[in-house]
């Protein structure tokens, strides 16, 4: 039986602008059905591998498959629905009109449902330069979805979007994978990651720091975090101890995230005015360590 070629496969790919590396020696394989978030600063380079995905930029190293297909060649395409994080569409055209010409290119069915779940129909009749951020961002969706992808990339789509608009995009966007879509979502948002994905690619100054389940991504990382009530007794800004990764202070307590946490109990059991809680980290916290690759 002949293999199904994976929807997106990237390979040891870089991307440079000059002196600038943008993306560096990235390789992942994202199979079909997946669920799966680029997760990572502004800055990342996620934007940028998206675009290497869709054959929009050229990588500067390695390659880009859609479908077993170079991502630059045209059929590869065919079967992508794409947002992407800039919402570029015409000024001068109508919102009716653009969705018509989208609808017409992909032959798709007439987006009734789409247009009231997005809360775009009293928006059809104006031009799209006087829509707000956040009403392009859902027009932008709304053309992703438009023929009936059998994978969709996503680039930051809930971005500027009110609760109401936010919970109507997630809810479109599970429904597409729980049929059985595949998608590939670029975010910084954790609670956008934790709701939508089942697998994170953390990525981090261009590189991949992580490639994990959600669920799993604490445990694939060895990060764990350490818990003391605020106190001036303990003296840390952290940069002083080079067990700890990390260090956040909330309103009444003191959180140092570490990958060595027994030699930090050791330091820090002396000098705590009450126990130490050992907890595993939030996603959002294994991400700022990465992040600072440290």
């Amino acid at each position: 039986m002949t293999a199904v070629p994976a929807p997106l496969v990237f390979d040891d790919v870089s991307k440079r602008y000059g002196p600038l590396t943008a993306v560096d020696g990235v390789t992942a394989k994202i199979g079909a059905g997946e669920r799966v978030a680029l997760l990572g600063r502004n800055g990342a380079g996620k934007s940028t591998l998206l675009r290497m995905a869709l054959g929009l930029t050229r990588p500067s190293d390695g390659s880009c498959r859609l479908f077993g297909l170079p991502a630059a060649d045209h059929d590869a395409r065919w079967s992508v629905g794409y947002a992407p994080q800039a919402t570029a569409v015409p000024d001068r055209l109508r919102v009716r009109e653009i969705i018509t010409f989208v609808r017409d290119v992909k032959g798709a069915a007439e987006p009734e449902a789409l247009i009231d779940r997005l809360q775009l129909k009293p928006l059809l009749n104006r031009p799209s330069g006087v829509l707000s951020l956040g009403q392009k961002r859902r027009l932008t969706l709304l053309l992703a979805f438009l023929g009936d992808p059998d994978l969709l990339v996503l680039d930051e789509p809930t971005v500027s979007l009110d609760s109401e608009s936010r919970s109507a995009a997630w809810e479109l966007i599970g429904e597409f994978t729980d049929a059985g879509g595949t998608l590939v979502l670029a975010s910084h948002d954790f609670r956008e990651v934790a709701t939508l994905a089942h697998r994170v690619l953390v990525v981090s100054g261009g590189r991949l720091r992580a490639d994990s389940g959600v669920s799993d991504l604490a445990r694939s990382t060895g990060i764990v975090v350490l818990e003391v009530p605020r106190s001036d007794g303990i003296p840390l800004d952290g940069q002083s101890w080079d067990e700890v990764a990390l260090v956040r202070h909330g309103t009444d307590r003191t959180s140092l995230l570490t990958r060595r946490p027994a030699a930090v109990l050791e330091r820090l059991t002396p000098l705590a005015e009450a126990p130490v809680v050992q907890r595993s980290p939030t996603v959002e916290e294994v991400c700022l360590v990465l992040g600072g690759a440290r």
